[in-house]
């Protein structure tokens, strides 16, 4: 049962969809191929991926004909194929009822008249061939009806603010009218319909098989699109601080500590995450990044375990003049000119204008130290966490440390209770609900309410709901001892924490090709396994030894071992790319346990590439040094151990294993 899974989840998405980092490379054997399609050839992966899900077929004697054209009733139905548009008899009749069918109008060109996808009249001849102009027509139309439906929302307003650069390579475009230049233009910009080879649209051409087969897989499938790349700009970081500069300054002023090398004792003090998490102490500090180590360094200096820091101590202290009453609660603790107790941070939080950008890894730490005067909002009221920390703020945090440097921890505590800002109480903004909330047992206000308008319906049994409420009886059942193998493998789907995606996510696409054997810990808590071990190693945990990657037909599971892909040759050759491209990046998966539903988890998948990596392979992707971007995801993990025996095992796995990613969306720049 679980294999059929993993060969059908294979067969629709392709080989292990990697995010950011390489292209899919795709695998076939030559009898799988066209006697007429190169791997050469332009179109060569959109016709494989057409053949291997059978959305396409070539001919009898082995050729597609990729040059050949297509009537515009075979394209129709293509396009109601791509875009899942199913047959309803009641609209049929509607249509004829209303005179715009009859009984004999093939099935497809009646769904594509009912959703206005062609307009009455449009087609005399619908066994014409159809031409690039009228291919381009008809498939914006499906992303106009489309807006509010996956898996077209990434064509947002966002998507085309490089829309004078990208229009002016399309080299015909000066010569089309209005309404023409918008059509041409989404569809290109959105990497759908690509140019031709003079560099035109060509919209009067007749359209080829190769092209319309490109098209539609694009159309349907993001992670397909080939999106126009536009100059890069490489941005300053002269006015910022690396996290090394930043650590070292900040330990030297306190005056505390003594030694030859301040990140060793950093590390030792766990006042800095291992350098494989940033993912390198060379790289530009974060202003969240700053937060954590200074929150971590107060927690040593006043001595309150967790004080600034979250987990465990949700609080926080402030002071109140000894000439006042004394609060009615326990917690009062008497100096000499205050007394402090404890108060719940998070009712303060409202005051900061974009809270929810501060994610809960990092909010607790970011808040306090705004409380306490360490930290100040901009004049938006803003503690913007993914922006860099500039050598001026640096010195200011800083120095804001630096007035402890003498003081043992009592002291400490009675002066930070002076420095405790006088705000008021402020709830959190509110954000807008997703348009199927029904649809969720409750929703996170950290990511936009558009990841969860991907999903249209959700059966009520696998709704996040239910799958919390049966995860908590598995819990109580294993705590209890009272859980069979058999409970083990139907409850894959219901014992997931999000944090396991997470961890995956980050672990993957956070690196730097400096830093690939630096060792840094891994774990997985659906299972309480892990370890501490370099890139290569902490990767892997997340795959099963003897998953087969290259298999993409469950006939091929014959394939000689020898010619089998295994999850390690597949990350081995993405080392390499990272190596070749001098990969820098720096990623932070966003989700919650509200984004569960079935067999899947929805993320938001934020990433900034540094200096160093190739300016190449960044203009190749159409991206920028030190900007942040997110990409939407839907992401399926679970239990197996299927694969060769002899393959098994080579490595301790996490509870959930072998990823299957699917792209919602395009990449665009963060918000």
């Amino acid at each position: 049962m679980k294999k059929k899974r993993i060969l059908s989840l294979v067969l629709i998405y392709a080989i292990l969809a990697s995010i950011l980092l390489t292209n899919d490379n795709l695998e076939v054997s030559a009898a799988q191929t066209f006697k007429d399609v190169k791997t050469s050839d332009w179109f060569y992966k959109d016709v494989m991926y057409a053949k291997q899900t059978g959305f396409m077929k070539g001919y009898s004697d082995n050729t597609f004909r990729p040059q050949n054209t297509m009537d515009v009733s075979t394209f129709v139905q293509l396009l109601m194929k791509a875009t899942n548009v199913e047959y309803s008899a009641s609209a049929h009749s509607w249509m004829i009822s209303e005179s715009r069918a009859t009984k004999t109008t093939p099935k497809h060109i009646v769904m594509a008249l009912y959703k206005n996808i062609i307009k009455a009249g449009e087609f005399k001849d619908y066994q014409k061939a159809i031409t690039r102009g009228e291919m381009c027509q008809l498939i914006n139309r499906v992303l106009e009806l489309s807006k509010k439906d996956a898996p077209f929302k990434d064509l947002d307003a966002s998507f085309f603010e490089d829309k004078v650069k990208i229009a002016s390579q399309i080299k015909d475009y000066a010569k089309m009218n209005a309404t023409t230049k918008d059509i041409a233009y989404i569809v290109y910009a959105s990497g759908i319909v690509h140019l031709k080879n003079d560099g035109t649209m060509g919209l009067s051409k007749k359209a080829t098989r190769a092209e319309i087969t490109s098209a539609l897989i694009r159309l349907a499938n993001p992670y397909y699109r080939i999106v126009p790349t536009v100059p890069t700009t490489t941005k300053n970081m002269s006015n910022t601080v690396t996290v090394e500069e930043f650590t070292t300054q900040l330990l030297k002023a306190v005056g505390k500590f003594s030694t030859s090398n301040w990140m060793n004792l950093a590390n030792y003090k766990e006042f800095v995450r291992p350098e494989a998490d940033y993912p390198s102490y060379q790289k530009p500090i974060l202003r969240r990044e700053a937060a954590m180590i200074v929150a971590r360094l107060m927690d040593d200096i006043t001595d309150i375990e967790r004080l600034f820091t979250r987990g465990g101590n949700e609080v926080f202290l402030k002071g109140i003049p000894t000439a006042s009453t004394y609060p009615d609660i326990e917690e009062i603790f008497v100096y000499p000119s205050l007394i402090w107790t404890v108060y719940d941070w998070e009712g303060y939080r409202g005051n900061i204008s974009d809270i929810y950008q501060i994610t809960e890894e990092y909010q607790k730490e970011m808040v306090t130290l705004y409380l306490a005067g360490f930290m100040d909002v901009d004049k938006n009221n803003e503690l913007r966490p993914y922006d860099f920390l500039t050598k001026k703020e640096a010195t200011v945090l800083i120095d804001n440390v630096k007035q402890f440097s003498s003081l043992n921890p009592r002291q400490a505590q009675d002066k930070l209770l002076t420095m405790i800002r006088d705000v008021k109480e402020k709830a959190m903004p509110s954000m807008r609900k997703p348009s199927n909330a029904k649809l969720w047992g409750e929703t996170y206000p950290y990511v936009d309410a558009s990841l969860y308008e991907y999903v249209k319906e959700i059966n009520k049994s696998s709704s996040n709901i239910q799958l919390y409420k049966k995860r908590e009886d598995y819990i109580d059942r294993l705590i209890n001892n009272n859980l069979s193998i058999s409970d083990l493998l139907y409850y894959d789907t219901l014992s997931r924490d999000p944090q396991v995606y997470k961890n995956y996510l980050n672990t993957r696409y956070t690196v730097d090709y400096h830093t690939l054997n630096s060792k840094a810990d891994y774990y997985s808590t659906a299972n309480a396994k892990g370890g501490n071990g370099d890139f290569l190693k902490r990767v892997l945990f997340f795959y099963n030894s003897a998953s087969i990657m290259n298999v993409v037909q469950p006939n091929n599971e014959d394939t000689p071992i020898k010619d089998r892909l295994f999850p390690d040759d597949i990350i081995k050759k993405e080392i390499a790319d990272i190596k070749k491209y001098n990969i820098v990046m720096q990623s932070e998966a966003v989700t919650h346990k509200s984004l569960l539903y079935g067999d899947y988890i929805l993320v938001t998948l934020r990433t900034i590439y540094y200096p160093g990596t190739s300016e190449d392979y960044l203009k190749s992707k159409g991206l920028e040094v030190g900007v942040w971007y997110e990409q939407d995801l839907r992401i399926s993990m679970i239990i197996t151990c299927d694969g060769p025996e002899e393959y098994r095992d080579r490595w301790v796995t996490s509870y959930l294993v072998d990823p299957h990613i699917d792209k919602l969306s395009t990449i665009r720049k963060m918000k």
